[in-house]
């Protein structure tokens, strides 16, 4: 719903999984990030497995990354970047989800996506070329209680029904919880794409490939 604030209630399906909220992004987030972020049990995990959470992060990040999505909404841009929210619309964000739009093609300087179309692991299935990617990251003291899947779920649900995009979603080879997530959530291994350069400090990285 583009240019309008939205929220998404998950209900609990069990005991042990807590009500979620999904609402857009809000400027007043930006301690919740910093401190998730920055904190022993959740950021150098968060920034392991993702290939875009700058490290050191600093207040300032979270502000920037949140005024982006501000002057998107304000732009009448469709919502697809969601704060994850425990305890109500207003509780305190707990993690992110979002799609953003890839191109099927063999463009770009060696990234993981134009790298997976060369070597036949995806293909331009949709007119285009087009689809849309997931991310997500949660706070680290919350894993394991199925949170991930149940946003990426959602994402995904959102991705083919409202915006009619197949969902990429892309994760180190190590990261077997993530895989899961990207398998359950609806998604389907198509294969490996091996020595992605994700962040110059680091060394080339393997990706698992999904797609649906």
């Amino acid at each position: 719903m583009a240019g309008t604030t939205r929220t998404i209630h998950l209900p609990s399906t069990r005991p042990t999984t807590p009500a979620l909220w999904l609402t857009e992004t809000r400027l007043t987030d930006a301690d919740s990030i910093f401190n998730i972020l920055t904190c022993p049990n959740s950021g150098p995990k968060i920034y392991r497995l993702t290939g875009t959470i700058p490290n050191p992060y600093s207040l300032e990040n979270a502000h920037t990354f949140l005024q982006t999505m501000a002057d998107r909404h304000a732009a009448n841009e469709r919502v697809t970047t969601f704060a994850v929210r425990l305890d109500g619309e207003t509780s305190p964000l707990v993690g992110v989800v979002g799609l953003r739009t890839v191109v099927l093609d063999l463009q770009g300087e060696g990234g993981a996506i134009s790298r997976a179309v060369a070597e036949g692991v995806l293909t331009r299935e949709i007119d285009g070329g087009k689809a849309v990617e997931i991310g997500y990251w949660i706070d680290g003291d919350l894993e394991g209680k199925g949170i991930g899947t149940r946003i990426a779920t959602e994402a995904v649900r959102i991705a083919r029904e409202e915006m009619n995009m197949q969902v990429v979603g892309c994760c180190f080879e190590e990261n077997a919880a993530s895989a899961r997530v990207l398998a359950k959530s609806g998604l389907e291994y198509r294969g490996m794409v091996q020595g992605v350069k994700v962040r110059p400090e680091w060394g080339p990285r393997n990706l698992r490939v999904f797609m649906g």
